[in-house]
């Protein structure tokens, strides 16, 4: 009987430290397939248009003299929400000194998904305590999930190649939302 429990007990322990390693590693995920969206609102944030069903958000709020928006959901208690933010990506990059000024935005997030990358910004990041990061790649768009555990804040960092923004989606993201958000991404010209 003994036995039995610490074999399960050591089980358990592998598990974790698997699933923990595994955190680490930068995964690939499949773009979803576009899927239409009758009755969606087109939201434009830099060079991102997102399409968001009007019965999914309740209210779009800017923040003054800020680059986010506030996108409160629709049935949501107070304070779950997503916020959408546009960083210039030296902002983002320059937290690092070490890491070299010419580094992109998909550089610096691909970096976070290696074992051996930066230390302080895996930690910073987020990357170091997620139960998973993945990257899901369509022509130029790439969008990173750090994804933490439920009761945590879920963080996707958008790229456009060749762009100098890094855009982060945070707050209450579900599966189905991260689907939805990105099946109806696309990189739109600033008006």
């Amino acid at each position: 009987m003994i036995r039995n429990w610490m074999s399960l007990a050591v089980a358990a322990m592998l598990t974790c430290h698997l699933s923990a390693s595994g955190a680490n590693r930068l995964e690939s995920r499949p773009w979803p397939r576009p899927a239409p969206c009758p009755g969606c609102m087109a939201l434009q944030f830099g060079e991102l248009e997102l399409r968001l069903p009007e019965t999914s958000i309740d209210r779009v709020f800017a923040f003054p003299g800020a680059t986010g928006l506030h996108l409160l959901l629709r049935g949501a208690p107070p304070g779950r929400s997503l916020i959408l933010l546009g960083s210039p990506r030296q902002e983002v990059i320059g937290r690092y000194p070490e890491l070299p000024c010419s580094t992109t935005g998909q550089q610096f997030l691909d970096m976070l998904g290696r074992p051996n990358g930066h230390s302080l910004a895996r930690k910073a990041e987020g990357v170091e305590r997620a139960i998973r990061y993945t990257k899901a790649s369509k022509g130029r768009l790439h969008a990173y999930w750090i994804e933490a555990a439920e009761a945590e804040t879920q963080t996707v960092q958008i790229v456009v190649e060749g762009g100098d923004t890094v855009y982060t989606l945070a707050g209450e993201l579900t599966p189905e939302l991260y689907d939805l958000v990105l099946a109806n991404l696309r990189i739109a010209p600033i008006p």
